[in-house]
């Protein structure tokens, strides 16, 4: 039987594709999330367009554009678009 991992608990960095090693993945610790060192952005795609109402403060109720978001992952997490950092990133 497999074993079941609790949701956001970290499991051991053994697989050399995770996000924190992929291309494509923003830690959020860089920025204005300090304290987010495991939270990051997938950026493998374009921004997800959402009318959610949990994020209507980004609706901009003059023109009704709305915002796109980015997945938020952990450094932990994996997909099958991984793809290895470039020197220098």
């Amino acid at each position: 039987m497999a074993k079941i991992i609790p949701f956001r608990t970290r499991p051991p960095a053994d697989r050399p594709d995770r996000c924190e090693t992929c291309r494509y993945w923003e830690s959020r610790a860089d920025g204005e999330y300090p304290e987010h060192k495991d939270t990051g952005d997938c950026h493998r795609f374009p921004p997800r367009m959402t009318a959610d109402i949990e994020f209507s403060e980004s609706i901009d109720e003059t023109t009704g554009a709305f915002a796109g978001f980015f997945p938020e992952t952990q450094c932990w997490e994996w997909c099958g678009e991984w793809a290895p950092q470039e020197k220098g990133e």
